[in-house]
C-alpha cells in the first residue's frame, strides 16, 4: 500500500508576493523509484517534484538509494529527474526541473503569498522499502528579500518554530535523524 509522510514549515515575515521559488530535499530511502514527492504552498498550490524516478508504467523504478536534490525552474541541467538513476549513493543528486516543469513549474507559485505553511509530502508506493525525510528547504524570493527555511529533525537543532525570525544553529548534514509525521522544525540559511 501507499504510505504518505508530510513535513511542514512556516514563513511568517514575508513581504510582498513570491517572485521565485526553489526546493531542496534530502531523503534517505532504499529504492527511490517507489517515491513521489509534492510541495504545497499556503495558497494550496501543489507542485509535483518527482514521480517514481525510473518507473515507466510497468515494472519497477530506480533501485538506487537516497536523494539529495535541488528543484529549480532554471536548473542548469535539462535532464529530467525521472530518467536519473546512478549507481552511487545518493543515487540521485544535483539540480533538476520539477517533474512536469512544462505544465506545473515552481513558477506557478510566483505572485502568491509566502506567509503560511509549506508542506512536503512524500509517498512510498511499495511496502518493501523504508526511508526518511532528513531535511527539506524552501527558498523564496519575495519583493526585494530572499528567505530560506529548513526543516530538520536533528536533535542538536533549535526547537523554535520555523519562521523567518527564528534563529537556530545550522543542522549538520552528517548527523541527521529519522522523521515521523510530527517534526521539530528549525530554521537556518540553506
Amino acid at each position: 500500500g501507499v504510505v504518505n509522510v508530510s513535513s511542514s514549515m512556516r514563513f511568517a515575515d514575508a513581504v510582498g508576493p513570491i517572485i521565485d521559488a526553489s526546493v531542496q530535499i534530502d531523503i534517505a530511502h532504499t529504492w527511490v523509484g517507489d517515491l513521489i514527492a509534492d510541495i504545497s504552498a499556503p495558497n494550496a498550490s501543489l507542485i509535483r517534484l518527482f514521480d517514481r524516478p525510473g518507473y515507466t508504467g510497468a515494472g519497477f523504478g530506480c533501485n538506487g538509494n537516497n536523494l539529495i536534490v535541488s528543484f529549480d525552474d532554471v536548473a542548469a541541467t535539462a535532464t529530467n529527474i525521472e530518467n536519473v538513476c546512478t549507481g552511487g549513493t545518493p543515487t540521485i543528486s544535483g539540480t533538476y526541473y520539477p517533474h512536469d516543469t512544462m505544465n506545473n513549474p515552481l513558477s506557478d507559485m510566483d505572485g502568491g503569498i509566502a506567509n503560511g505553511s509549506w508542506t512536503l509530502t512524500v509517498s512510498d508506493n511499495a511496502t518493501q522499502d523504508t526511508g526518511n525525510i532528513n531535511q527539506f528547504c524552501v527558498n523564496l524570493k519575495a519583493a526585494a528579500i530572499s528567505m530560506d527555511v529548513w526543516v530538520s529533525t536533528n536533535a542538536a537543532c533549535s526547537e523554535k518554530p520555523a519562521v523567518l525570525t527564528a534563529v537556530g544553529p545550522p543542522c549538520s548534514r552528517s548527523s541527521r535523524t529519522a522523521i515521523s509525521v510530527t517534526t521539530r522544525p528549525s530554521a537556518f540559511n540553506c
